[in-house]
């Protein structure tokens, strides 16, 4: 797996739209650039690589919409929906052919957690998905490159959101699926869990399953509600002390996570 930039792929101005080079074609940015490089170096030593696409927050950025959204908005502007669907475009056909520099692309990354998901609505992340999805999907087809989404072991993502995204299901082609039993809750410590989980997912999506992340990692241990609240009092004070109070001000907690942790980082 490798994360493409949470940046233009192409020099734009401030609405997302390209700026022209000299000879009047389109002038890839340095971060596309090194993904691509890096892309080659682990493919010529016989990897296949799946790309996964930014965070809708850094989408956001690049338009100056960004705390607009944390402020609280109910729709995305045309102009970043443009730019969505025409950086999409230019993803699948670009790492799709020639080279073929990538073999599988999924859509941005656990947008049912908390904190990639930001502001937004679980309807305002499906319609980010699918704007991509929808842009890219026949040229991957034709290419032999299949594309999908992935949830994180959250209520929202796996039950809530995989219902959601089956309006969209012509436009994607698998489900992946990050489980981490028993790293952040004390709920799901059984492997029988485990199958059930896959199965219900299944059921729901009707699409195949990929395992994408899993495992028990290092710093994960399991966390009741007092612990987990425990921790998030210590590490943001009392006014994120709970997670409710945190989806109530999440705008003002994404602020005090970057200045803490840094934008990049998780806990």
């Amino acid at each position: 797996r490798i994360d493409l930039p949470g940046r233009a792929p192409y020099e734009v101005d401030s609405n997302g739209s390209p700026v022209p080079g000299p000879d009047g074609g389109l002038v890839e940015t340095k971060w596309y650039r090194g993904f691509k490089d890096r892309c080659r170096l682990y493919r010529e030593n016989g990897y296949k690589i799946m790309a996964v696409t930014p965070y809708p927050d850094d989408m956001l950025d690049v338009v100056g919409e960004l705390e607009m959204f944390r402020s609280g908005t109910d729709a995305f502007s045309d102009r970043f929906l443009r730019m969505v669907d025409a950086f999409s475009t230019y993803y699948a056909n670009d790492l799709t052919s020639g080279d073929k520099l990538v073999n599988c692309f999924q859509i941005s990354n656990e947008l049912t957690v908390q904190k990639w998901q930001g502001a937004l609505t679980l309807e305002q992340i499906g319609q980010y998905q699918d704007v991509q999805m929808k842009a890219m999907h026949e040229i991957c087809l034709k290419a032999g490159v299949p594309i999908g989404y992935n949830i994180a072991c959250t209520e929202e993502g796996m039950w809530k959101y995989p219902n959601l995204m089956q309006k969209y299901a012509d436009d994607f082609d698998y489900v992946a699926l990050d489980l981490y039993l028993g790293c952040f809750e004390d709920r799901f410590t059984d492997i029988r869990l485990f199958e059930i989980l896959l199965r219900t997912l299944w059921q729901i999506s009707k699409k195949p399953i990929m395992l994408a992340e899993f495992g028990y990692i290092s710093t994960g241990n399991p966390k009741d509600a007092r612990q987990r609240a425990s921790h998030l009092r210590n590490t943001f004070g009392e006014e994120f002390g709970t997670e409710d109070k945190i989806k109530a001000n999440i705008g003002p907690f994404l602020d005090k996570w970057e200045s803490i942790v840094g934008k990049e980082s998780s806990l």
